[in-house]
């Protein structure tokens, strides 16, 4: 079952209708369990401006305006400020070390800026949430990557980005989400951006914890390789960051014999 919520402003324009109700069903179906899913939490614009301009938006596609779309769904949290841009750059410079060719490097670049791009969807109260969210919106968490392949579908000009957005929660041992893929099966932009976005994650302050040193978060993901991170992705990152974190580069991450 769908509700769309009240929009304070041109909430008749069709298009805008349509967008929100396929974002409220997507949840809806991702959700499941007979859910009721509303979607008036857009956030689009300063305060006063219409939250369903996003369908508009989106038809631009210039790297500009990706990158204020990006910025618009980071200030729904505070503690997310400037977290597309890192994870994009970082992303991007990852892809770059890898010799992958410049066309592959900035579609990665901007499907990291939009990777998030879903969290338009959820409500403010979890974003922003301090301490240990409950299993129900944990699941409305997890809705994001499946809403922003929604919303970047609908410009044409970002195709090749979806597999970066709809997959970047994936693990390396298939028990990700949204569609459980494991190892090779995870698009290779989306295995760079899950490396990135955690990095980023690690590194900044949330409401629930002081942002950690960057040689902790390269522990970490080198904890992580083979079961949350590919392996081989992981090593190319350490080397990469070596340069970056003196000192911090943790023990080589050993490649399973299988690959």
């Amino acid at each position: 079952m769908v509700e769309i919520g009240p929009a304070p402003v041109n909430r008749a324009e069709a298009e805008a209708l349509v967008l929100a109700a396929e974002l409220a069903v997507s949840q809806a179906k991702e959700l499941g369990r007979d859910r009721v899913c509303r979607f008036d939490n857009v956030y689009w614009g300063e305060a006063g401006e219409d939250p369903y301009k996003l369908h508009r938006f989106l038809k631009d596609g210039s790297l500009s305006t990706i990158q204020a779309l990006a910025a618009a769904v980071d200030a729904k949290d505070s503690y997310t400020q400037g977290h597309s841009a890192r994870v994009s750059q970082l992303a991007a410079d990852l892809a770059a070390f890898m010799g992958l060719p410049d066309s592959e490097v900035e579609t990665i670049r901007i499907a990291g800026t939009l990777h998030d791009v879903g969290k338009i969807g959820v409500p403010d109260a979890i974003l922003s949430k301090v301490g240990r969210l409950t299993d129900i919106e944990r699941d409305i968490m997890e809705t994001h990557p499946v809403l922003g392949e929604v919303i970047v579908r609908k410009a044409p000009q970002l195709t090749a980005m979806l597999p970066g957005v709809r997959s970047h929660h994936e693990r390396w041992d298939g028990r990700g989400y949204p569609d459980g893929l494991p190892a090779e099966q995870i698009p290779l932009m989306a295995r760079i951006i899950a490396i990135a976005d955690t990095f980023d994650a690690i590194t900044s302050s949330r409401p629930y914890r002081d942002a950690l040193p960057e040689a902790a978060a390269l522990e970490e993901i080198a904890r992580h390789a083979g079961r949350q991170f590919d392996p081989e992705l992981v090593q190319m990152f350490l080397v990469m960051m070596s340069a970056r974190v003196p000192n911090a580069l943790p023990a080589f991450v050993p490649v399973p014999a299988s690959r």
